[in-house]
């Protein structure tokens, strides 16, 4: 194949394909593709393998009775995910064939039910993140300093128990939240900054009834999110910074909550 009949696949084009957003056409280019780069294909194993992880979870979790997620007093015990193992799997497939995105995707796709909610999820996030990360003086209506009344106060407003996570590895530190309006009902923004002044928001809403889970990426500009549910709760975490990245801090969200 000449250079110039090669596709161009950037790393945007690498993350689509792993999540499942691109052409059936699309898809099929950017697997040739990755039969003759080894480089690229490695790091898009590792990428299905994380993803394959936090699905396995996902999965366990859901097998629970929502009552069972959000009635008790702490949060939910999670299931601890054996890299080792889990991962390796992963990677082997892609070994013996690259699997397409369509295919991974299919895997934990949401029930009709539960989808036109998630659809809304990460439009609200981004709006909250818009709003507010820019804001000076009034980011969020109470501060770090008073997170446990913040934590009350919000719970009361959800009915249901929540965290605040703890992002200081991440390099992210509690701002504050507030109540904002979520799909007809009251929704709670945390607010998260790093000394730089980067911020980011996590949204969380109440969805009684649902039962399924998934996890997604959607990004609208600069703004990216990476959205899930756990439970009756979902949660976005909303950002202006790198996927990589944002990714590492929604992976510290869920296993907190």
């Amino acid at each position: 194949m000449s250079n110039q009949n090669k596709p161009v696949v950037s790393e945007d084009d690498l993350h689509a394909y792993v999540d499942g957003q691109l052409s059936t056409a699309r898809s099929l280019e950017i697997k040739t593709y990755l039969k003759t780069n080894p480089k690229e294909a490695q790091m898009v194993a590792s990428w299905a393998a994380q993803n394959d992880a936090l699905r396995n979870m996902f999965q366990s979790e859901s097998e629970k009775g929502d009552a069972d997620l959000i009635a008790a007093n702490t949060p939910a015990t999670k299931i601890k995910w054996k890299w080792p193992l889990e991962a390796a799997a992963a990677v082997a497939i892609f070994t013996l064939g690259v699997i397409s995105g369509p295919e991974l995707i299919s895997r934990f796709s949401p029930s009709a039910n539960v989808a036109g909610y998630v659809q809304t999820l990460p439009e609200a996030a981004r709006a909250s993140y818009a709003i507010y990360a820019s804001e000076v003086r009034h980011p969020v209506e109470v501060g770090a300093d008073e997170e446990t009344h913040l934590v009350t106060w919000l719970g009361k407003r959800l009915g249901a128990n929540f965290v605040t996570p703890d992002l200081t590895k991440t390099g992210f530190r509690l701002v504050g939240g507030r109540l904002v309006p979520y799909a007809g009902k009251p929704g709670a923004m945390l607010m998260y900054e790093d000394a730089t002044g980067e911020r980011l928001t996590v949204l969380i809403g109440r969805q009684p009834g649902a039962t399924e889970t998934g996890f997604k990426f959607a990004k609208t500009g600069d703004v990216r999110t990476f959205y899930w549910m756990d439970g009756a709760l979902g949660y976005a975490l909303s950002g202006a910074i790198d996927r990589k990245s944002l990714k590492a801090v929604a992976y510290e969200v869920y296993h907190q909550i």
